[in-house]
This record gives C-alpha cells, sequence and structure tokens, in this order.
C-alpha cells in the first residue's frame, strides 16, 4: 500500500475506535496516518473533522487516492458527529 493509502485505512481505524469508544486509540491512529502523508499530527478531539483533515492530507499526497478518500468520508460522515 502507498503511504497515503495507509493513512486512509487509518482514517477507518479511527472511526472503529470512536465509535467503541476508544478515543486513546483513535487519536493514535490519526497522528499516525497524518505523519504517512507529511501533515501535522496535531489531533483535536472533534473526530469528523480531524478524519476529514486526514482524507484531505491523503488526497493531497496522492490524488489517485480520491475514490477511496471519497468512501471514507462518506463513512466518517454517516459515523461521526461533528
Amino acid at each position: 500500500w502507498s503511504p497515503a493509502a495507509s493513512a486512509l485505512a487509518n482514517a477507518v481505524a479511527v472511526v472503529k475506535a470512536v465509535r467503541r469508544s476508544r478515543p486513546d486509540t483513535a487519536r493514535g491512529l490519526l497522528q499516525r496516518g497524518l505523519r504517512r502523508v507529511g501533515a501535522e499530527p496535531v489531533v483535536t478531539g472533534v473526530w469528523r473533522t480531524d478524519v476529514a483533515r486526514l482524507v484531505a492530507a491523503a488526497v493531497a499526497a496522492e490524488p489517485g487516492q480520491q475514490r477511496l478518500a471519497a468512501a471514507v468520508d462518506a463513512l466518517a460522515a454517516e459515523w461521526l458527529p461533528r
């Protein structure tokens, strides 16, 4: 997997961790995903916004991941509060 695809997989795992009430796990996954695509690993705890930033950073790093990114963004929009 490319770093961007791996970061998007992390974004999916963040959604799962948040839904399972595991914020520390979600935070670590988010930070690792952001680092993979060269983004600042700052996590606010506003999960939907944080995941959206990771998705955008992954697409910026590798535009070819747009299709997967759209699916991940839709998943986050459905399952995470803003």
